[in-house]
């Protein structure tokens, strides 16, 4: 048998807090596989962003992302993956682009989280201007307000790239049920 880190052994830990402690978040947490997300374990990975990712199967966790947080935060940014799934963010996307869809849904799951008590690691995507809207209308609104930076020449990129994670496309190379 093969001695699992102590990265999975957090995420795991975290997992069975949420189960006891958050039943909802801990029945859906339970439903994904675990993957420590390394080049050689998921080689077709290519973006920046080293936190953690869902794609509706499976919950990808970068070791030194994890290890960094303290046990709230991880069990905070790990019902933030879980909420991917939940608003099926994975499969909604179509042909929006998927950073500004990302960045979307994780408005919409931080104000959520933050209202049920969840302690999540700074820094991290939240505006109270998007409380009462949808991903889909968060989407729009991130989508015109870069339109109208992009034409008068005044943008910043909004990255959140130390925030809680991504959501990949469901059926992705290697997002399959395992």
């Amino acid at each position: 048998m093969t001695e699992e880190s102590p990265a999975m052994f957090a995420v795991r830990k975290a997992r069975a807090r949420l189960l006891m402690g958050n039943p909802f978040f801990g029945s859906l947490a339970m439903q994904l596989r675990i993957i420590e997300w390394t080049e050689e374990t998921v080689p077709w990975y290519i973006g920046k962003n080293r936190t953690m990712a869902v794609d509706g199967y499976n919950m990808y966790f970068w070791p030194d992302f994890v290890t960094k947080l303290s046990d709230d935060e991880l069990m905070g940014v790990v019902a933030h993956e879980i909420m991917h799934c939940a608003y099926r963010h994975f499969s909604r996307r179509g042909d929006r682009n998927p950073q500004i869809w990302n960045i979307a849904g994780d408005y919409r799951i931080n104000d959520d989280l933050k209202k049920a008590n969840f302690t999540l690691p700074n820094p991290h995507l939240h505006d109270s201007k998007y409380a009462d809207m949808g991903t889909e209308e968060i989407y729009a609104s991130i989508f015109n307000e870069i339109n109208k930076a992009i034409k008068s020449g005044n943008y910043e990129i909004i990255d959140d790239k130390d925030g809680c994670g991504i959501v990949l496309d469901a059926g992705s190379q290697g997002g399959k049920k395992g």
